[in-house]
């Protein structure tokens, strides 16, 4: 009876242990993912981080403008769905593009319906069309200076 007990106890306590190594086990495997999400997560993405640079000094938040997400069709009948932050020289311009949505939407769309599908494959090509977007946007207002054109956000479908 004596042994049976002892055999007992020492698989109890066995149990007991291996309960202890899955959970620290268990908990280990949690630590480990969670500093490696906040480090994924904390860690800038370096394009990102170029790209919105200008963005970085308080002033400049005053100087944006965003358009909202706007439908223009392609040269090649395709449909984009895209929306833009402008960046101007002065926080008072801000209200010229607000007020001036018309042309805004209209100078956009003339550049858009001229380009294909393949304008907006990679960052070298939307830094250009964004380039394009600047350029004649600034023939087309004379009371704007517009510094940067960042796409925000695009669907092409």
């Amino acid at each position: 009876m004596a042994e049976e007990m002892e055999v007992s106890e020492t698989s109890k306590t066995q149990t007991g242990k291996r309960r202890l190594v899955i959970i620290l086990s268990a908990s280990l495997l949690a630590l480990i993912i969670l500093v490696s999400g906040v480090v994924l997560i904390a860690i800038p993405n370096e394009k990102l981080k170029t790209a919105y640079a200008d963005f970085t000094k308080e002033e400049e938040w005053d100087r944006i403008y965003h358009l909202e997400e706007n439908g223009y069709m392609l040269d090649n009948g395709q449909f984009i769905r895209v929306s833009f932050a402008f960046v101007v020289t002065d926080s008072s311009q801000v209200t010229a593009l607000s007020d001036g949505q018309s042309l805004l939407k209209y100078t956009i769309t003339d550049v858009i319906s001229g380009k294909k599908r393949s304008a907006f494959r990679g960052p070298d090509q939307l830094r250009q069309f964004e380039e394009d977007i600047k350029e004649s946007l600034n023939k087309a207002y004379s009371d704007v200076e517009l510094e940067h054109v960042y796409i925000t956000s695009f669907v092409i479908s």
